[in-house]
């Protein structure tokens, strides 16, 4: 067997056989996104490096930028929200500096890489137009607009202008929520950048580090909810009995649902949900990523059948379909029947 079809066996024995980069890899392609977990993808970057067999590697521009690889062609098929940086960025990804003065064949002519710009309406938006991006590159002129609050650089007094001089109104109340969040962003940093005094800082911190602070409409309140529930438990009996899903519902969830913003961590008001995930957290260390995804397909099919329920929560980035009475109307739901038969064993 050579070193493609052994990767494909290894992929398929460890991942699953339905995995579709077991056939691609076959034919020496590569497919990888941000969506792919770390384990997994980082596995497939290591094998493009060493097997010089594996010929393409089909990526989005996230995943390409800040990785090392052997590419010494670059295609794109699409420019959208990519500035004149992220270009530059992007097209860095080829003939690295490794790669033009060592590695199996190096050579000077590299340090021109090899770009083609695919202006295809298949890949972008009717009527779009990769000329103006590639004129920008020809330019060699950067906007720098500095945008991170805490850089020194950073003028907060430019929102104050848009504010007094706008005559939109919706510009006028973007630029006050813009100049809020920047606010608030230059206050938890400074925040952190103290050492905790008290117990009650240091669980902040815990609560910045997390990201939850990013979760609730009011996150100064919803902390000062959590920290009188956490004071609860210290005392209760009952709840120190409770299992970690439920703890979680009880602290971070329970009477807040109003108060979340993100949608897949609001799904845990759902009992439900939440004795799926107890399951998921008790399997998770006892399976190996094969069976954890046939636990979890053959979970899907059997509560489908006892529910007959066809359709799962699966989140906004592969959902097909909205949920009736979806308030966002975001498609995060797929509908089991239009794909394996649910009688079918898994």
């Amino acid at each position: 067997m050579d070193e493609l079809g052994k990767l494909a066996t290894t992929i398929s024995r460890n991942v699953h056989e339905d995995f579709y980069c077991v056939d691609l890899v076959k034919k020496g392609v590569l497919y990888i996104h941000g969506k792919l977990p770390d384990l997994i993808k980082e596995y497939l970057e290591h094998k493009f490096r060493e097997i010089r067999s594996l010929k393409f590697i089909v990526a989005n521009s996230v995943i390409l930028e800040g990785v090392n690889l052997p590419i010494d062609n670059l295609y794109i098929l699409n420019t959208y929200s990519l500035g004149t940086k992220e270009l530059t960025n992007l097209i860095g990804r080829v003939n690295r500096l490794n790669e033009v003065f060592g590695g199996e064949s190096p050579s000077l002519f590299k340090l021109r890489p090899s770009v083609h710009f695919v202006n295809s309406e298949e890949f972008n938006r009717a009527g779009s137009n990769m000329s103006s991006k590639i004129g920008t590159l020809k330019s060699g002129k950067f906007k720098d607009d500095v945008k991170n609050p805490t850089l020194l650089n950073f003028d907060i007094s430019k929102y104050d202008h848009t504010i007094e001089t706008s005559t939109s109104l919706e510009r006028v109340d973007s630029a006050r929520r813009e100049r809020s969040n920047a606010l608030s962003i230059i206050e938890r940093e400074n925040f952190l950048t103290k050492a905790p005094q008290t117990e009650l800082d240091r669980m902040k911190v815990l609560f910045f580090e997390s990201g939850l602070h990013l979760t609730y409409f009011d996150s100064d309140n919803a902390f000062d909810t959590i920290m009188d529930r956490i004071e609860a438990m210290r005392g209760d009996p009952d709840i120190e009995n409770m299992d970690p899903i439920e703890k979680v519902y009880f602290v971070f969830i329970s009477e807040l649902e109003s108060e979340i913003i993100d949608l897949s961590f609001a799904r845990l008001k759902n009992e439900k949900a939440r004795n799926y995930y107890r399951t998921f957290v008790k399997s998770i260390h006892a399976l190996t990523l094969k069976e954890h995804i046939n636990s979890t397909v053959k979970y899907f099919y059997t509560n489908a059948t006892e529910t007959g329920n066809n359709f799962f929560y699966i989140g906004s980035s592969y959902g097909e379909i909205t949920r009736e009475g979806s308030i966002s109307g975001t498609k995060t739901y797929i509908d089991l029947s239009t794909y394996r038969p649910i009688d079918q064993k898994i």
